[in-house]
């Protein structure tokens, strides 16, 4: 199975998506000018967010919240999201999904949704999807071959411990600059830089992830969008 993921694209959907069977978005959805409108954001999501999906070269998408996006946490605290996600598999024809706190299995492969980040020092109260001081969400953390995070475990101790051995890969954002290691499968796949500007030469990684077989990398592949 060919998997593949972004995160931190902000509303900008002109990203390019290679060919792949599961597309995983892992947080910062959408744009910064209507993450804190309700009714903006619900149109987005709802409107162009769909079309986009529906456009895309690949079966399924999975999506995990991030810390911008709070339309999604309302939900989340409504109990609204299940209802969300009935009406987005009607737009998308069954594509996508939201995840948290969640697994998934597609073909045999499971994946795991985690959204939650550590408070951010002088600024509590200011973003959505952030975790207690007892580590609940992360404590939660299910086996699972593809581990989706809006939070970088390497700016994260908490969910480095709790996640720690849990999954094949793990594809993660939230510090846009932050550091990655490919050589363990786990992925910074932010598409903007600390500067809210995309990152140059930017490549979304894919991964060939099979039931017994090891994780290969994909690379120097050039796919259409």
């Amino acid at each position: 199975m060919r998997v593949s993921a972004i995160s931190d694209i902000h509303g900008d959907l002109n990203i390019k998506v290679p060919r792949c069977e599961v597309l995983c978005i892992c947080g910062d959805i959408v744009g910064l000018n209507d993450q804190r409108s309700m009714d903006a954001s619900e149109h987005w999501f709802k409107n162009r967010f769909v079309e986009w999906i529906n456009s895309l070269p690949c079966e399924f998408v999975l999506i995990v919240p991030g810390n911008h996006d709070f339309y999604l946490e309302d939900l989340y605290k409504k109990e609204e999201l299940n209802t969300f996600n009935i009406e987005l598999a009607k737009l998308t024809n069954n594509k996508a999904i939201v995840l948290v706190d969640s697994i998934i299995d597609i073909n045999g492969i499971t994946f795991y949704g985690c959204p939650w980040i550590n408070p951010i020092p002088f600024q509590e109260g200011r973003w959505a999807f952030v975790e207690d001081s007892k580590n609940i969400h992360y404590q939660s953390i299910l086996d699972c071959d593809v581990l989706l995070t809006h939070d970088n475990p390497f700016n994260n101790e908490d969910l480095e411990y709790c996640s720690f051995g849990k999954s094949k890969v793990h594809f993660f954002g939230h510090w846009h600059d932050g550091v990655d290691n490919v050589e363990q499968n786990k992925f910074n796949v932010s598409y903007l830089n600390d500067m809210y500007n995309i990152k140059k030469k930017y490549k979304a990684p894919v991964v060939n992830i099979e039931k017994i077989t090891e994780v290969t990398v994909v690379e120097d592949e050039e796919d259409d969008n």
